[in-house]
């Protein structure tokens, strides 16, 4: 996928030093992400896929419940969303968090 992407922005440039291309005629490429950005996505654990109990963010940014993460963190020491690693010593509880 990044190989393709690369590909696509290399010829582009090339296409608009040589001048044969404008932003008009480039190709239209659109790339679905399966990584979803660190939001409130109706405050649903991904993990236990409940509604948030005692939420808990990563250093990475997203958002678990305390006991989901910290369970997986032991398990697996990478982020069940985006892979980043994860240290249960460096989860930060929200307080105050709706």
């Amino acid at each position: 996928m990044l190989q393709l992407l690369a590909l696509l922005c290399q010829n582009a440039v090339e296409a608009l030093n040589r001048g044969s291309a404008s932003p008009r005629n480039l190709p239209d490429v659109t790339f679905e992400s399966s990584q979803s950005p660190a939001k409130p996505t109706g405050q649903i654990c991904v993990v236990c896929m409940e509604k948030l109990t005692s939420p808990t963010t990563t250093p990475c940014g997203h958002i678990f419940c305390w006991n989901c993460i910290t369970e997986w963190a032991q398990n697996e020491e990478r982020c069940p969303i985006c892979r980043e690693a994860v240290v249960a010593c460096r989860l930060v509880p929200l307080r105050n968090y709706s």
